[in-house]
């Protein structure tokens, strides 16, 4: 049976695909990683001939945060590294690479992932115009090449994280500057869409960015977030008012957020779903955690509370009071309260309370490359790039402006599926 081979490109594998590091190798030096659990193998540099200096040596600079064991270029620095540069001569044959892959985890961390594909990376074609690998560039500016026989599948992600692009395509909120942080990983820099820019890709829908009024105010992230459920909590500004229907549009709900005071704000709550404290949201943190890491406040009254989040606490009680009259057993129960909102549950009611400040933050970028349901990529004129594929959000026009929560897990399972089916039969 013919082997067939594609290139799936995504942050974590490029980073495993482009581990090497180029100097001489003792043999002592391989032997001792090798019994350390390395894979140990050799490929030697496209441009061959001998050591010229050591001012020239490049070898790649490696973390492991695991083993805390460096590899890097002979720049001053105090590193470890397999081959001592100091050592080398001008006859020193240092073609030669030695790629280390550490068999019981994942090689990403090793590297920055942001600095793995510039500008000037990307997917190669080949005379015909099929994709046929990708070109990556290391953190010291060395070139990595990974072929492929049978295409490319790229799937980097979105660019919520790239403040350059979000700012450049931008139609919709008033500013996507730095101030502005994300929920998404370090690496949705949208490295990939700049790559199939060059190939003259079609892009759809790219202003459509998402928000969410719940960022964590120093890291953007989702983590840290008191809340269980939408009926059982109101949002709260530095004012002590509600000013939106907590269970609208995303859309709504953060362009709400930003009208109010410093666009900060509190998800206020009761002790209904934490009768301990110690039951974990979302993210496997308590509410005791978060309160002892003060990331949230907790209060035994409404007047209390208050005063840990700063708010007037005349206001706060009233905003409560009023959301209690439509929750279950108060007297406006099963009517739309003054903002629109239908979802409720329990009042808040039950000591101890809790509050948790939340920001306005980029969630995802629902603009990407257009593909076809093959998940080929169509070029500018609605014509297949061959052999290659795209899947997750560095697609576009599956989400239209605004995504639903939890439809990308869907979008991403889907055509990934898809996309390998078809790169691995592609002729």
């Amino acid at each position: 049976m013919k082997k067939k081979i594609c290139t799936i490109l995504s942050l974590s594998c490029i980073a495993a695909a482009c581990v090497a590091v180029a100097g001489c190798a003792e043999k002592s030096a391989v032997d001792d990683y090798r019994e350390k659990g390395y894979k140990i193998s050799v490929t030697y540099d496209a441009n061959g001939g001998k050591f010229i200096g050591t001012e020239n040596v490049k070898i790649m600079h490696m973390y492991n945060p695991d083993d805390e064991q460096y590899i890097a270029s002979s720049d001053g620095k105090k590193h470890i590294s397999l081959v001592d540069p100091t050592t080398l001569t001008s006859s020193t044959n240092a073609s030669e690479k030695i790629t280390l892959t550490k068999t019981e985890h994942s090689l990403a961390g090793w590297y920055k992932t942001r600095e793995l594909m510039k500008d000037e990376s990307g997917a190669v074609v080949d005379e015909n115009g099929k994709a046929c690998g990708v070109v990556a560039t290391g953190e010291t500016g060395n070139t990595v090449t990974v072929k492929a026989s049978k295409g490319v599948v790229v799937a980097t992600g979105g660019f919520a994280a790239n403040v350059e692009l979000r700012s450049a395509y931008n139609t919709q909120w008033a500013d996507l500057g730095d101030s502005i942080k994300s929920t998404n990983h370090a690496g949705a820099t949208g490295d990939g869409i700049k790559m199939m820019q060059k190939l003259g890709a079609d892009f759809v829908q790219m202003g459509n960015i998402q928000l969410l009024p719940l960022g964590d105010p120093v890291t953007g992230s989702l983590s840290g977030n008191i809340e269980h459920d939408v009926e059982t909590r109101i949002f709260i500004n530095k004012e002590g008012n509600r000013f939106v229907n907590e269970g609208g549009r995303r859309d709504d709900m953060t362009n709400a957020l930003f009208a109010q005071t410093d666009a900060y704000m509190w998800v206020v709550m009761d002790s209904d779903t934490y009768p301990t404290g110690d039951e974990r949201n979302n993210f496997g943190e308590t509410a005791n955690q978060l309160v002892e890491a003060g990331r949230a406040v907790k209060a035994d009254t409404l007047e209390e509370l208050a005063e840990k989040m700063n708010v007037p606490a005349d206001t706060l009680i009233a905003a409560v009071t009023e959301f209690n009259r439509h929750a279950e057993g108060g007297d406006l129960a099963g009517t739309p309260d003054e903002f629109g909102r239908t979802l409720y549950k329990t009042p808040i009611d039950t000591a101890p309370f809790y509050a948790a400040a939340r920001i306005p933050t980029v969630h995802h970028t629902m603009g990407g490359v257009r593909i076809n349901v093959n998940a080929q990529v169509l070029d500018e004129n609605g014509n297949v790039i061959p052999g290659l594929y795209a899947a997750g959000e560095v697609t576009g026009g599956i989400h239209g402006a605004n995504r639903l929560g939890g439809n990308a897990l869907t979008d991403t399972v889907v055509f990934g599926r898809i996309a390998g089916e078809s790169a691995h039969y592609e002729k």
